[in-house]
């Protein structure tokens, strides 16, 4: 018994206060970690949902200020104008038959001649297209675009969608809320009146994002547009940030989705997993275009595809674009800005057709 007691006296003054600084430490390197995680993992899941519903607004670049600048070197005239109160911002651009067509539209004109089509006299406008823009875009990026279709004889209204460029909506739901599926529609109805022109005969584009809204306004109300073109965008935004998380964060994926969904649920109103333009799709009549590049990284080409099998329309046309990234799929060396127009005149205005249209 002495000698244990002898041995106990001998050790506790050895071990106990080293084992117990060395507790401390370890349970502060401890803490520190877990609070170092905690606030890492807070803020990919702020961020995350961030740029689901409020990503970065696209800035004015000195390439679309150009259009704004020099307008009549494009062929165009351009006006700026704003609807619903000021929430809804918007341009319309039309050819400017004084200023002659720009280069641009020249080519465009010859190439939809070439696919068997006749265009009337620049500067007649034969009715009107709404063009909505993508992800971290706003309505001048669009003017490029808009003046092919304005060479093509179209009119064009491009409005920011929410949470983009000028828009002081602060969220934005990818045309899944009532208010944003009828933007296109309500921008072009405010237009007309506005201008004075009739917001019939009319047609739909969207791009990327802006698929996900033409898909949305044209399933509610397809008989307003006598026509859609869709470029480079997505059948269903959970399967998007599902293999986007997958890219960033491999297995422990499933681990931040659900937090990701809840917080922009919870800003927008609106739940990601409800965003299925592959479900709109369905009731859609409207004569369908659907462009995709065959080497988009962002919106797989099956992503597309999936998006064009649910299209209820009886006239729809799937076109691959050899070569086209998600950035790029408008600058290949197909005549894709001629095909796209050349759709808009075989349905919007079916008297310019002489005969089937060829398209690449």
């Amino acid at each position: 018994m002495r000698s244990m007691r002898t041995a106990v006296l001998l050790v506790r003054p050895l071990a106990s206060p080293q084992m117990s600084v060395q507790f401390r430490r370890g349970l502060r390197v401890a803490i520190g970690v877990a609070i170092i995680l905690l606030l890492g993992t807070g803020w990919v899941v702020w961020f995350g949902a961030a740029q689901l519903v409020q990503p970065p607004r696209g800035q004015l670049t000195e390439y679309s200020g150009e259009w704004l600048l020099q307008p009549a070197a494009h062929g165009i005239g351009w006006s700026r104008h704003s609807a619903h109160g000021g929430e809804l911002p918007y341009l319309i651009v039309e050819p400017d038959a004084a200023a002659g067509v720009g280069q641009r539209g020249r080519v465009v004109r010859e190439q939809i001649t070439a696919m068997g089509m006749t265009v009337r006299p620049f500067g007649e406008v034969l009715g009107t297209l709404v063009l909505l823009h993508g992800r971290t875009g706003r309505k001048e990026a669009m003017l490029a675009i808009a003046e092919r279709f304005c060479a093509a004889g179209f009119r064009c209204v491009i409005p920011d969608l929410p949470a983009q460029g000028d828009s002081p909506i602060r969220f934005q739901t990818f045309g899944a809320s009532a208010d944003e599926g009828e933007l296109a529609r309500a921008v072009l109805l405010d237009a007309g009146r506005q201008q004075g022109f009739s917001p019939q005969p009319a047609g739909l584009f969207g791009m990327s994002m802006g698929g996900a809204y033409a898909v949305s306004a044209a399933s509610r109300h397809s008989d307003d547009w006598r026509a859609l073109v869709l470029l480079s965008t997505f059948d269903s935004l959970p399967t998007v940030i599902g293999s986007k998380a997958r890219d960033f964060f491999g297995p422990f994926a499933p681990l931040f989705v659900p937090p990701i969904k809840a917080l922009a649920r919870r800003r927008s109103g609106v739940d990601p997993s409800m965003i299925v333009p592959a479900e709109w799709a369905k009731r859609i009549t409207t004569p369908t275009l659907l462009a995709h590049g065959t080497a988009d990284p962002l919106f797989p080409s099956a992503t597309g595809r999936r998006l064009f099998d649910a299209i209820g329309s009886r006239e729809k046309t799937w076109l691959d674009v050899e070569g086209g990234s998600h950035d790029r799929v408008l600058t290949t060396s197909m005549p894709l800005y001629a095909t796209m127009s050349a759709w808009f005149l075989k349905w919007v205005e079916p008297l310019s057709t002489g005969g089937e249209v060829s398209l690449p």
